[in-house]
This record gives C-alpha cells, structure tokens and sequence, in this order.
C-alpha cells in the first residue's frame, strides 16, 4: 500500500514539475533594433497573448509553459516577420532574427510596408550615439551626407539638399530655424530621436509641398505600458575638445490616473577646443543645453499629447575665420597650420547664441474602427545672437559686447487631419491648416523684417492589393507674405503672394519576402525664402558674406526615384535611384575674390538662379558568412549640373564608399559583444569648377574607424557601454562639404567612452 501510495505521489510531483512554467525565449536581433516590439502567442492555448517593448537589442521572455509559441514581430505597427518555437522538450532557446529576415544596414535602415517612407532609422542603442550631431546620425540613411559648418555645427544633406529643401519635423512640429540661411544645424536635441524617417513620394509630399529634396521625421521612444517608472542616465565622455555629456531620460505612469504617461529628457554637453591630428583649433568649444517635457493621456477613443521643448547652445566660431583685412585672409588660407592655439573650455569672440523653444498639443479622436481625427496646436520661437571678433575698426556694437546680428523668428502651426479607412482596401487622409511666421531682427542689417501667412489643404488616397499598394496625393499652398525693408531709413513694404501646387504618386510591390520595389513620382514648388532674395551682410557661423538677389523667383521640382531590396539568408542587397530636374534652382554662386567689409575680409557667395538637373545612387549590400559576422559595403553617387553651362552647384558632396565590418554575439545569456569597424573613402570633388572657388576641393581621403559595445543584463534592465573611436588612426584630412575647410583641417581622433543605466520599475 505504501509503495504504491508512494508511486502516486512521485508521479504527482513529477506531472507538477513538468506542468511549471519556467520556460525562457531569448530573443537576438543582429541588427541592433529591428522591431519596435514583439507578440507571443501560445498555439495551443488560446488565452495566452502577450505584447513585448523591445528595450535594447536583446528581450528575455520568461515564465513560458511547455507549448509551441508563435512569435510576430513588429516595427512601426507594421508585421515585418514572424516565426515558431517549440519548448515542449528544451527550457531555454535563443530565437535569432538576423538582419537577412529584412534588409540591410549596421543600424537598421528598412523599407516601410505601412507608409511611403523607403527608409527608417531606428536608434533604440542611444549611448552609442550620444556626442554626435544630429546629421552625423542621419549619414547611415541612404543618400544623406553633412553640411558643416565646423567642428559642432552640421546639417544634414540629402543628394545635395539641404536647409528649406530637407524639411525637419519633430513629431508634428515643422522646425523653422532653417528660414535664415541654409547651412544653420537644426536646433533639436539628437537623443530625442529614437526614429528618423525619411519621406518620400505621396507621403512626403502631403507633409509639405515645398520639400524639393525630402523630409526627415523624428520620432521619440514608444511608450511601454508595463512600466511604473523608467530612468536612464547616460554618460558620455569625448577625447577631442574634453568632451562631457550627461543625459536623463524620465518617464512615469502614475498609478492613480490609468492612460496617462509623463516624460522628460534632460541633456548637457560641453567642450572645449577641438584638435586636428596636428594642433589645436582656438575658440571651437561649445555648450549645449536642452529639455524635453511631455505628458500623454489615452482613454478609450481620445489620445492627448502635450510637449514643450527647449534648445540652448554656447557656440564658439574658430578664430581664424575672421580676419581683420584681405592680406590677412588669403595668408590665412594659403597657411597649412594656422595660429595655433592651448586648450581652453573658454568661449571668446566671435562665437553665436542659440535658443529654441517649442510648446505643442495633439488632440486624436477615434470616431470609430474606420475614422480618426487628428489636431494640432504649436508654437516655436528661434533666437539667434552672432558676434564679431574684437577687431579694432570694429564700431560701438562690438566694443559694447553687443550683439552683431540678432535674429528673432515666432511660428505658430495649426492644423486639423482626417484618416479614413474605408475597408481593406481604401484609405483616404485629408489635412488643412496653417503656419504664420513672424520674423524680426535687431543690430546690423542682415535680412529684413517678414511676416508670412502660409493657409493649406492636402488629400491622399490609399489603394491596397494583396502583394501592391498605391498612393496618390495632391496638395494646394497659398502664401501671402510682407516684407518690411529698410531702404535709405525709409521702411518699403513688400507684399509677395505664392501659390504651390504639388502632386505625389507612390507604388509599392511586395512579390514575395525576398523582394521589394518601390517607386515614388513627384511634383514640388518652393518659394525663395527671405535671406536668398535679401541677405546683405556677414553670417559670423559661416564666416562668409552672403549676397542676396531680388529677383528670384519660384523653383519647381520634378523627381523620380526607385527603391529596390533584395533579402536572402545571407545575402541582401538594396538600390535607391533618384532623378530630378528643377526649374529656377536657387544656389550660390562662390565669388573668386574676398569680400572687404568694415567687421574684417571674409570669403562671398551671390545667391543665383538656373535650371538644374540632379541625379543619385545609393547601393549597399550585406555578406553574412557566418551569423555572428556581416560584411557591408555601400556607396554613394551624385551628379548635379546647373544648365546650361554644365558646371556642378557648390556644396555637391563627392562620391563616397564605405565598409562595415560587424561581429555580433551573445556571450552568455546576461553579456552580449558588438564590435563594428568602418572605413570611408571620400573622394574629391574634382568636379568644382577651380575659377569659383578661393581654394580648389581637398583631395581624396581615408578614414576609418572602431566601435565595441557590450550590454550587461542585470535582472529587469541592461547596462549599455561601450568606447567609439572616429578618424581612428588621425587621419589629416578636409571636406570640401565643411565651410570651415577654407581654413582649417577637420577634427582628428575623437575617442567616446559611454554609459547607459537604466531602472525599470513594472507596474
């Protein structure tokens, strides 16, 4: 009776072990960040389905029964691939979702399946890209590059595009800081971004007809519903200028009010005098200061964000840029080492203030299962303060510690949207409103006094097919706009209205999951802004005078471009084609001879007006010979010709190739090793007509660099850190893309140390 009483009770126990769920996934991303989030569902249980935020390149799922999981993963609520795993006979297994399973890229560029955007940067590995600007994010996108402006100061660059041709929107918000000239950095935080889109086509045109070149989102981090609290710091320090860089990232769901989630983002960077492999460059530090606040609600049917934003930035211009008459500035620039100079966290003259705020509400409404109402309230407000060197013939405004040029810009958007979904097939998305910018300066005359009123109206139409999508767009701008000159201390106003009609057309092909091909048509007009019809004066960040021309007139945009990816197991490969023609393009023409004013000699540009014609390639490819290595070569091609004289427009970056050499692999199941090498061929500009320029285009160069991260799992969270090193064996070298390049070399060695720790508290 006992041994059988025994028996019972041993299979019991035994049937009782088998039935805990102490099962664990452990899921891999090569890539670093493909999905947004994952869902894991029991086939043999019903009721099991839960929803997972990927935190960081790894995602352990534990507590799993003995079943057959079906796992789908998710990106931009977009199904991207899905696949099973047994666990009847095994506790533990590694899912591996490999780059292959989608397309290419170190750090995730994918074609999108739910919009017209052909490219998508996703950033969730934040600590290894804090200390880095905003643009030098943006060059993993195909056919993006940098404009500088120094060592601090870049903009991003699309086929030669850039300023009000490469719209920037934060979330909803169009940044407007770009209305005084082209080559101003965008005044946003880049740790914001934890996606930057790339828009084309239909999409891209709905968003703003006056985007010749692209348009370029940035989104921040989903929401993860399962946390109470969530704290990062990130801690950043740089080698070259002494770099120091603090970052906190806050968010809360308090538990009292269900639906409501709080955010704030807080960053301070600082650096003193940057250094070129063979001196030191004087008066290049810089201080930058930011926050970002946010509070979003959601309950049944009604969505409501509010956010408020601001941008400070300390920036010193080198001092050798500006000189006191035209001998200096030729020696100047004939000189292969400039003045050198000693460390210094001090800013002095010259140097630009910087501040940006934004405050936004978005109200979304879900009428019902097929119809959503979007609106959209916000207001950004751009100070710029540019100072002159203390030259002696320099008048009472420097002597004071004034302000040479002092820039104030008021926007005000406001705007309604509509989203349809008919059924499965039909889509449609109708959006209306307004942007009224407010534009005054004070000291030296640089651009006058503007008001513009911008009302607009935009339709998109969806159609879908089991393997195809279509989408068309048109939309309508009426400009009125007032221009205030100040002419022989008589104010002459200007009224100037504008009219932009613009059509989009998007077709995607989705054959099988091993191709994709994309092809977007579109139709832009842009009117010239402000400063290119009436800049008259020296922009102390470029250390450059600009010539506006009166008489320019509208440019109009005619595009072509193609996307075409291939995905296999251990090949993928992808082409991006573009082809345009504009109307009354609006470039710069560089003036031979320097320019002698009474704030010193400084290198001149006259704004011009002619037809043009641009053409692009971008090709990449990925070689996995084994899974825990990737071999990414890509390279990058434009030509841009001003017709009819055939000469290329000044800025055209020259052609670019790149390697990416990639070792991935999870060490255990609590460390997992990245190591990325990458080298970079940019050849010169040999296409620069000699006779416009001061100087011919630098030569060809090399350069290279090493990144090695690790992610420490510490029960709920994951330690990031890691070291990066750029122009890794200091390289001496210059961009013919970099203002700067006139009088100096770029930056040498810059070696990054981070670290990222979080706290998660679940709910």
């Amino acid at each position: 009776m006992w041994s059988r009483l025994g028996v019972i009770l041993f299979i019991l126990f035994a049937a009782s072990c088998e039935a805990q769920c102490d099962r664990t996934i452990q899921l891999r991303q090569l890539d670093q960040l493909i999905f947004d989030s994952i869902t894991v569902s029991a086939v043999n249980n019903p009721y099991f389905s839960k929803l997972y935020i990927f935190q960081s390149a790894e995602l352990q799922i534990t507590e799993l029964c003995k079943d057959t999981y079906l796992l789908k993963c998710w990106l931009a609520n977009t199904l991207l691939t899905e696949t099973t795993v047994d666990l009847s006979d095994t506790s533990w297994v590694v899912a591996e979702f490999p780059i292959s399973s989608l397309l290419l890229s170190p750090i995730s560029i994918l074609p999108s399946t739910s919009t017209s955007s052909t490219q998508q940067l996703y950033l969730r590995s934040v600590p290894a890209k804090q200390g880095y600007t905003l643009a030098k994010m943006m060059d993993a996108l195909p056919g993006m590059s940098s404009l500088q402006s120094g060592a601090h100061i870049a903009k991003p660059m699309y086929y030669g595009f850039t300023g009000q041709r490469l719209v920037l929107f934060k979330n909803d918000l169009r940044l407007e800081g770009q209305q005084w000239g082209n080559d101003h950095g965008p005044e946003i935080n880049p740790l914001y971004a934890a996606r930057i889109e790339i828009e084309h086509g239909a999409e891209g045109t709905f968003l703003a007809s006056d985007a010749v070149g692209a348009i370029a989102r940035l989104t921040p981090p989903v929401i993860d519903d399962s946390l109470f609290w969530s704290v990062n710091w990130l801690q950043s320090f740089g080698s070259n200028g002494r770099q120091i860089m603090e970052s906190l990232d806050l968010r809360h769901q308090p538990r009292s009010i269900p639906g409501l989630h709080l955010s704030a983002l807080a960053c301070f960077s600082r650096a003193g005098n940057s250094s070129t492999p063979s001196y030191v460059l004087a008066n290049t530090g810089f201080i930058e200061k930011s926050i970002d606040l946010s509070a979003h609600f959601q309950r049944k049917k009604l969505e409501l964000t509010i956010e408020h934003g601001q941008f400070n930035s300390h920036i010193g211009i080198f001092v050798g840029a500006h000189n006191g008459n035209l001998t200096d500035l030729l020696l100047q620039i004939q000189r292969n080492t400039p003045p050198t100079a000693k460390f210094s966290y001090q800013i002095n003259r010259p140097k630009q203030d910087i501040y940006h705020e934004n405050e936004s509400i978005r109200i979304a409404y879900r009428c019902s299962d097929k119809m959503r109402l979007v609106g959209f309230l916000a207001r950004q407000y751009d100070e710029r303060r540019e100072y002159d060197a203390l030259h002696t013939r320099n008048d009472s405004i420097a002597a004071l510690d004034r302000a040479a040029l002092e820039l104030h810009l008021t926007h005000y958007q406001g705007q309604g949207q509509a989203i349809w979904s008919l059924n499965d097939v039909y889509k449609i998305k109708i959006l209306a409103g307004q942007h009224r910018l407010i534009n005054t300066y004070a000291g030296r005359f640089y651009i006058p006094n503007y008001k513009r009123i911008n009302w607009f109206g935009a339709l998109l139409i969806q159609r879908k097919w089991r393997t195809q999508r279509i989408e068309a767009t048109a939309r309508f701008d009426h400009i009125d706009q007032t221009v205030y000159r100040n002419q022989y201390e008589l104010i002459q106003t200007e009224h100037q209205t504008y009219h932009q009609p613009a059509l989009g057309l998007s077709y995607f092909i989705d054959k099988t999951k091993q191709h994709h091909l994309e092809g977007h048509i579109t139709y832009n007009n842009r009117p010239p802004t402000v400063n290119e019809r009436f800049a008259n004066g020296l922009h102390h960040g470029l250390a450059l005078y600009e010539m506006g021309e009166m008489n320019l007139s509208q440019e109009y945009a005619i595009r072509f471009l193609a996307l075409y990816a291939y995905s296999a197991k251990r090949f993928n490969f992808s082409a991006q084609a573009m082809a345009q023609h504009i109307a009354h393009y609006i470039h710069v023409i560089p003036q031979a001879e320097p320019l002698l004013t009474i704030r010193g000699a400084f290198p001149a540009v006259q704004y011009a007006q002619s037809d043009a014609r641009f053409v692009g390639l971008n090709v990449r490819a990925e070689f996995i010979p084994h899974p825990n290595w990737s071999l990414v070569p890509s390279s990058q091609v434009l030509r841009a010709h001003i017709l009819p004289s055939q000469s290329t427009p000044a800025t055209t970056p020259g052609d670019e190739y790149r390697m990416n050499i990639l070792y991935r692999k999870v060490m255990s199941a609590k460390f997992t090793l990245s190591i990325d090498y990458h080298i970079a061929y940019y050849q010169k500009q040999w296409r620069i007509s000699n006779a416009l320029e001061i100087i011919p285009p630098p030569p060809s160069a090399f350069v290279n660099g090493l990144s090695i991260n690790g992610e420490r799992r510490c029960k709920n969270r994951i330690l990031q850190f890691g070291i990066t090193a750029e122009n890794l064996t200091n390289t001496t070298y210059r961009l013919y893309t970099d203002r700067m390049r006139y009088f100096h070399d770029a930056i040498g060695r810059q070696v990054l140390l981070h670290f990222n720790l979080p706290l998660q508290f679940q709910k």
